[in-house]
């Protein structure tokens, strides 16, 4: 017989191999790993906090234009200006959160949007404010008397 690899040799030979391999996968493994770490922090620091900023000004739009609504069916009574303030309180929270969100690093066309839609939220406001200017001039012109 010739004389071969013994089975401990090919037995540590093989263990070996295996070191090797985990031992590469692990080096390549790092790199990924970090890159996972940063992008997990940057969601949890970053995205989800602006999300929930973003969720919140536009709660407050939303209760702005309730109490708006509302504001409109009290033409007549004393309770218009108390209404009209607790709108203003509804805009400015609103606008606080969503400052929030603006004041977060954006990328490029994180930063095209949040113009775009900062420039419709200003129209949106313009139109509340048309909106509680009527509501004014109907409490002062007595616009209740048809309802």
């Amino acid at each position: 017989m010739k004389p071969g690899i013994g089975i401990k040799a090919r037995v540590g030979l093989t263990l070996a191999l295996l070191a090797t391999l985990a031992a590469v996968a692990g080096v390549l493994a790092l790199p990924g790993l970090a890159r996972s770490s940063e992008d997990w922090h940057d969601t949890c620091a970053n995205e989800m906090f602006s999300q929930r900023a973003i969720d919140v000004a536009e709660l407050y739009a939303a209760r702005e234009h309730l109490v708006l609504d509302r504001a409109g069916f009290e033409i007549g009574t004393p309770e218009v200006a108390p209404t009209l303030r607790r709108a203003r309180m509804m805009r400015g929270i609103s606008d606080e959160w969503w400052k929030k969100s603006i004041d977060l690093p954006l990328g490029a066309e994180e930063d095209r949007f949040a113009r775009a839609v900062s420039a419709r939220r200003d129209a949106l406001h313009e139109a509340a404010d048309a909106f509680a200017a009527v509501i004014l001039a109907g409490e002062s012109n007595g616009a209740r008397e048809t309802c």
